[in-house]
C-alpha cells in the first residue's frame, strides 16, 4: 500500500522477498495486469484499480487482487469504467467491515458487467478521458498560481491607491499639502456645535 500514490505506483522504497516458482506464479505481476485494492481502512481506496505497467520483477501482497484481462478488453478502459459512480456504488454496497478495515471480494468484482465496445472505440474513449484529466490538471495548476499572485496583487493595488497611481492625475488639482492646510483652516474657523451642546448641558 505504501507504494501507491493515488492510482499510480511509485516503487521508490522497494522491499525484497524470496519466492518459490509456485509463489511467483501466484503473486508475480506482469505488464497489463490490473491490481485492485482488496482491503483498506478508507472506503474511497478499496476497489480502486491500478494498471500495472512495469516489466520488472514485482509481486503483490494479500491487500490486493490481481486481475488478468482477455484480448477483448483494454486495461485502461476497464480501470476508468470501474471509477464511474455507478460501479463505485455497487462496490461500496458490498463492503465487509472488520476491525476498522473494509474489504471487497473477488466474487463482487467478478459480478460487475463491463460493456466492451470494439478495441478501437475503447482506445478513443481512454484517449479522451486522459486528455480531459490532463486539461483539468492544467487548469488546476493555473488556478493555484493565480491564487498565489492574488495576495501580491492586493498589496500592489493598495500601494498604488495610496500613492495616487490608480487614476490619472489632473494637473489642475491642488497639491495634497495645500488641500490639508485648507481643511485645517476651515475646521478652525467653524464652531464646534457638538461641543457647545455638551457645555450647555
Amino acid at each position: 500500500m505504501a507504494d501507491l500514490v493515488g492510482n499510480a505506483f511509485s516503487g521508490e522504497q522497494p522491499r525484497s522477498i524470496k519466492l518459490t516458482e509456485q509463489e511467483r506464479e501466484k503473486f508475480a505481476l506482469n505488464a497489463g495486469d490490473i491490481v485492485i485494492v482488496r482491503v483498506n481502512g478508507s472506503e474511497r481506496i478499496v476497489g480502486r484499480f491500478l494498471v500495472w505497467g512495469s516489466d520488472k520483477n514485482w509481486a503483490f501482497c494479500d491487500h490486493f487482487i490481481r486481475a488478468k484481462l482477455n484480448e477483448r478488453a483494454l486495461p485502461d478502459f476497464v480501470r476508468w469504467y470501474f471509477e464511474t459512480d455507478e460501479v463505485r456504488r455497487q462496490i461500496e454496497a458490498t463492503f465487509v467491515s472488520s476491525a476498522g478495515q473494509k474489504t471487497v471480494s473477488k466474487k463482487t468484482l467478478g459480478q460487475i458487467n463491463i460493456p466492451l465496445p470494439p478495441l478501437e472505440e475503447q482506445r478513443e474513449i481512454v484517449r479522451r478521458i486522459d486528455a480531459a484529466f490532463a486539461r483539468i490538471d492544467l487548469l488546476a495548476g493555473e488556478a493555484e498560481r493565480a491564487l498565489k499572485l492574488l495576495g501580491h496583487l492586493d498589496q500592489r493595488i493598495l500601494e498604488r491607491a495610496f500613492c495616487g497611481g490608480l487614476v490619472s492625475q489632473n494637473p489642475e488639482d491642488e497639491p495634497a499639502a495645500t488641500l490639508l492646510a485648507r481643511i485645517k483652516t476651515t475646521r478652525a474657523a467653524t464652531p464646534d456645535k457638538k461641543r457647545r451642546r455638551r457645555a450647555k448641558a
